[in-house]
């Protein structure tokens, strides 16, 4: 199975919050996938979080878990409008309120077909 991953799967496995022990084992087993907007979002979060010492510490991630980083195209970047446009944060729209890194995720894995890990 390929599964795309979410910037909140992989900060719960670094921050060791609760479900990360599924997220991890995920990621070590399955090949992932990761966009290149979710992945400057992961590395965004680190610094803001960890200070600049951490500027690194997202390609750590995805070396570790063998993660592939997609770039961004137009047919990610429409597919992310209209995820925005049906559970876009500040839509208040149930089922899910996606926020703006989320939209990338949803996209990839809207285009590419697999599953998602999402956390949050």
């Amino acid at each position: 199975m390929v599964l795309v991953v979410d910037t909140s799967a992989l900060l719960s496995v670094v921050f060791d919050e609760p479900g990360a022990d599924v997220f991890k084992r995920l990621l070590e087993k399955e090949s992932c996938l990761i966009s290149a907007a979710s992945y400057v979002e992961l590395g965004t979060v680190l610094v803001r979080r960890m200070g600049a010492s951490a500027k690194d510490d997202a390609a750590d991630l995805a070396e570790a878990f063998r993660l592939r980083v997609l770039p961004l195209d137009r047919g990610q970047a429409e597919m992310a409008i209209v995820a925005m446009a049906a559970f876009g944060k500040g839509r208040a729209r149930p089922p899910a309120v996606l926020n703006y890194g989320d939209l990338f995720s949803y996209a990839l894995a809207e285009i590419a077909g697999p599953a998602a890990a999402l956390q949050g």
